[in-house]
């Protein structure tokens, strides 16, 4: 159990006032690595009651540093906690009158990343937090990949971080860390902050702070300076990464080490777009984001008002968006990404065939979803079939036709059937291994009879090994048969 103010986190989940335990350790696979740094490694992975692909940051907690910043990631994002169904809301729009005296939770922002829960991991000694999954990376990727010069695009981003940011600063918070690695994208053109592992909450009675952290490269003037910073520091920071993607390079030198980084933050012309790439409202905007006082350095919710910001509509910027990503190639293939994600679906609920068969509930006692449980009898062994409705929603989010989610999760499960079956029916050492008097009496064998090897009993176990196989490839052949028929109906 780690315990922080108001909010406990277990194996089991956050434990809070304000939401219940979702048990999501037991739920969640691990689809591939995304991303690793200071504060820990984040994995792409998917929910496997919801089909819901997320992103999950696992922080070791070995030191008190990591534990402190962890802290403080988990209060921010707390804030932003939202249900892991896209069907419930966390807070009432409308609240009827008389229905409810208590007094509603704060609504979560759509600026700054989802929030779905956190648990430990007690073998790694570390605490995943289950995110939001941003299916196009950061604007680091934008910015490795020769960054844009598409204005249309580049209001969009900016669009999206300064609604974050004005949300933030109105909760009082200072991020101290916004760079291109740390603002986030998705295929829907949604723009999102994250990483609030440094971030501070600034008191009644302050306004700025003096800590000296974060990330050198992308910090104010006022800040590389050792003196006092607050809300201007992060728009500053914002300006600085706006430039680095439009240009497609950290526009400052670095080869002089600190003392040369100090000395190219206070000289205005090297922070300057070129004029013959952008237009003077796009350069205009820039110029006041990196203002080098912090006293006339515009707030994230003025910077909104600037004639460049509100020069486009949204959809007009939506269209460059999907243009730009598929151009540059943003996203993962999404013919590849639907094969990973539909092994890992398939492989979990293998896995939990192969450990929970014997058991009817999990090790917290709650009972696991249908599609994840196996079916085991004498005359079939297979896993169940994901409900069509939930692959009907995670082939909106892949924006592919049905029948090839229905088609490769299909061909998933007939993989992982034939492999259950191969490796826990065929082989009689799997039984041995195996809880044993349990596992025997599913297909009817006697418990009174003591074990044997192959070698004892060769005929008996080829007989078994050749009837068996007949049965379950007899049915998987039937099975595809009314899958194509229901597909081409």
């Amino acid at each position: 159990m780690f315990t922080t103010k108001n909010v406990a986190v277990s194996e089991a989940g956050i434990s809070s006032p304000d939401a219940a335990c979702l048990h999501l350790q037991e739920n969640l696979e691990r689809v591939k690595e995304i991303g690793r740094g200071a504060s820990g490694v984040v994995y792409k992975a998917i929910h496997i009651p919801t089909l819901k692909v997320v992103a999950v940051k696992d922080v070791p907690v070995y030191g008190r540093g990591q534990r402190r910043q962890m802290v403080r990631e988990l209060h921010a994002l707390y804030s932003n906690l939202v249900p892991m169904s896209d069907n419930d809301s966390p807070v009432p729009q409308h609240p009827v009158p008389g229905k409810s005296t208590t007094k509603p939770k704060a609504k979560p922002s759509p600026y700054i990343v989802s929030f779905y829960d956190a648990f430990v991991d007690r073998p790694k000694n570390s605490i995943c937090m289950v995110m939001e999954y941003m299916s196009t990376g950061s604007l680091q990727d934008i910015v490795l990949r020769g960054g844009c010069q598409n204005e249309k695009v580049l209001a969009r981003l900016a669009t999206g971080v300064l609604h974050g940011l004005a949300h933030i600063h109105n909760k009082r918070m200072v991020h101290r860390d916004i760079k291109p690695h740390n603002l986030l994208t998705n295929r829907q053109g949604e723009v999102k902050i994250s990483d609030f592992g440094l971030a501070r909450t600034l008191n009644d009675n302050s306004t700025t702070t003096k800590t000296f952290v974060g990330t050198l490269l992308y910090m104010a003037p006022e800040r590389i300076g050792g003196g006092d910073y607050s809300y201007p520091a992060d728009v500053w920071s914002f300006g600085l990464a706006l430039i680095s993607v439009a240009l497609g390079r950290y526009p400052l030198p670095t080869q002089d080490g600190f003392f040369g980084l100090v000395d190219s933050v206070a000289n205005e012309q090297r922070l300057k777009l070129p004029a013959e790439s952008f237009s003077e409202e796009c350069r205009s905007f820039v110029d006041q984001c990196v203002l080098i006082d912090p006293e006339q350095r515009p707030s994230a919710e003025d910077l909104l008002q600037h004639p460049f910001i509100r020069k486009y509509t949204a959809e007009e910027t939506l269209d460059e968006w999907t243009l730009f990503i598929d151009r540059i190639q943003l996203c993962e293939e999404r013919g590849s990404e639907l094969e990973s994600l539909g092994d890992a679906v398939y492989r979990h609920m293998y896995e939990h065939a192969v450990k929970f068969s014997h058991l009817p509930q999990s090790d917290y006692g709650v009972s696991f979803v249908s599609q994840a449980t196996p079916t085991f009898s004498r005359r079939e062994i297979s896993l169940q079939p994901v409900q069509m409705s939930l692959q009907l929603g995670l082939a909106n989010y892949l924006n592919l036709p049905v029948h090839m989610v229905y088609e490769k999760f299909e061909e998933k499960r007939c993989f992982y059937s034939d492999k259950l079956l191969e490796d826990y029916c065929y082989s009689p050492q799997s039984w041995t291994a195996s809880p044993g008097i349990s596992r025997r009496q599913q297909f009817g064998i006697g418990t009174d009879s003591p074990q044997r090897t192959p070698s004892e009993r060769g005929s008996f176990w080829r007989k078994l090994q050749e009837s068996m196989a007949k049965l379950g490839h007899s049915r998987r052949r039937k099975e595809r048969q009314r899958g194509r028929s229901s597909v081409a109906i």
